[in-house]
């Protein structure tokens, strides 16, 4: 028996339960990156601009059953690695209200990241729920020229560990620390290096800087 969505959602997502048969996708652990690149049907910059949670569905998922939600989240589009997209986008994931380990995915009004997505009965989606399905950007907002002659592993490495547009000290010391290994993945060791030496000369960076 479907459950009527709680609150006032997006309309055209999530106007009734029978409209809707979008069905949880939770695999074992998150993606990493070069997996996300691969399989995702758009990859863009943007903004979460809104985010509505739904009321819990009963899944088959051990563990996660009257957990997961659903999850409708506006973004405003900023840059758009691949596909075509207008300045704005809506999808939906399924979230949990249970208490969580490992990195779970935890959507923020105004944070910036790389989303990457695929249609699903004409809706876009993560290309898996639960787990972090995106990439956070501390850097502020990427130039509109960051996809220009690169790969894309090379654009998106320098979106999240080169200053943009409102960039802050403290987003930048992040960013360092935590998405470094993620440059790695994708560009190798030694290019993130080379990305990343300009900044540490920045007396802000240096304790955010993270061996690659």
């Amino acid at each position: 028996m479907c459950r009527k969505v709680a609150g006032v959602l997006l309309i055209t997502v999530l106007a009734s339960c029978d409209r809707m048969q979008l069905q949880p996708r939770v695999l074992g652990g998150p993606l990493s990156t070069p997996e996300l690149i691969k399989e995702a049907e758009v990859i863009l910059v943007g903004t979460m601009a809104s985010i509505t949670f739904g009321t819990a569905v009963r899944t088959n998922v051990p563990q996660l059953n009257d957990c997961l939600v659903p999850v409708p989240v506006g973004v405003s589009v900023e840059n758009v690695l691949r596909g075509s997209l207008s300045s704005h986008l809506d999808f939906v994931y399924f979230g949990t209200l249970c208490a969580t380990t490992g990195p779970v995915e935890s959507p923020e009004i105004g944070s910036r990241s790389v989303f990457f997505l695929r249609k699903d009965s004409g809706h876009w989606r993560p290309l898996s729920d639960y787990w972090r399905n995106r990439l956070p950007v501390f850097t502020g907002k990427p130039d509109s020229d960051v996809m220009i002659g690169k790969p894309i592993e090379e654009a998106i490495s320098e979106i999240i560990l080169t200053p943009g547009a409102s960039y802050s000290n403290a987003g930048l010391v992040q960013a360092l620390a935590t998405l470094t290994p993620e440059s790695a993945s994708l560009i190798g060791a030694s290019a993130t290096a080379g990305l990343i030496r300009p900044l540490l000369g920045h007396p802000t960076c240096r304790s955010g800087y993270t061996h690659v």
